[in-house]
């Protein structure tokens, strides 16, 4: 009895192993190794992702100017509309002496001019806050630029220096044209968008907006100011394009 037990329970096993042996057997390969990136190669894709940012936004504003340069308000641009309202719409001259004061003073005083400016207001704002909001994006886009040269002076991006950025083959292209770039948006700016319309702009939002909701408000102010140029009225004409005398 005991030795058919044990021959049974030979036979379970010999049918169990030989049934394994029927499994098919899974290979599995093993993925090649990728090269670990050095420390100059990190270095230098961060400092590239950084720069290419830059450039993404530096397009983008450039897309808005070009944009923009067709929506300039009337009351700004258009001589006759001008004259309807010079009395609430001014040049940065409205800063001097006191005359903002002496305006805001006249402006509670006289309900027909307060309804005008509110009228105004309504109807114009949001052009006068994209206007802002692109001349607020040039400003940071060069903040930025400025940053990023003093983070590399620094040693931010260990294997980089000045030098080394413009003699590699990768990002010296993307660093020239973040240069370009900000080249570009400050003479589309003035040629597009000139300087009594500007600062005319600027003015409005600066009344409609108040001074302690704007951040970094001087530096508009000094960067986007009259430069002196004219744009022609045909630029396929130029004749009546005025420079300023010290680029003449």
């Amino acid at each position: 009895m005991e030795s058919s037990e044990f021959e049974n329970n030979n036979n379970i096993v010999q049918n169990e192993e030989s049934s394994s042996n029927n499994i098919p057997q899974v290979q599995v390969q093993e993925e090649p190794m990728q090269p670990k990136k050095t420390k100059k190669k990190k270095d230098a894709d961060v400092l590239n992702q950084e720069l290419l940012k830059l450039v993404s936004r530096g397009s983008a504003i450039i897309c808005e100017i070009l944009r923009l340069k067709d929506f300039i308000p009337e009351p700004y641009s258009n001589p006759n509309e001008e004259k309807l309202y010079k009395d609430i719409i001014f040049d940065y001259s409205i800063f001097n002496a006191g005359k903002l004061d002496a305006f805001e003073q006249r402006l509670s005083e006289n309900t027909e001019l307060h309804d005008k400016d509110e009228d105004f207001r309504i109807n114009y704002i949001e052009l006068i806050e994209r206007f802002f909001s692109l001349f607020d994006s040039i400003y940071q886009y060069i903040t930025d630029w400025k940053t990023f040269i003093k983070q590399v002076n620094s040693g931010k991006f260990i294997q980089h220096t000045i030098d080394t950025i413009l003699s590699h083959k990768d990002i010296r292209p993307v660093f020239v044209e973040s240069v370009f770039s900000a080249g570009v948006m400050l003479l589309l700016v003035d040629r597009l968008i000139p300087g009594p319309i500007r600062e005319k702009l600027i003015v409005s939002y600066y009344r409609y907006k108040g001074s302690t909701t704007i951040q970094n408000f001087q530096e508009i102010y000094k960067l986007f100011a009259q430069t002196g140029y004219r744009p022609p009225t045909s630029f396929s004409n130029p004749k009546d394009e005025e420079k300023p005398k010290k680029y003449q």
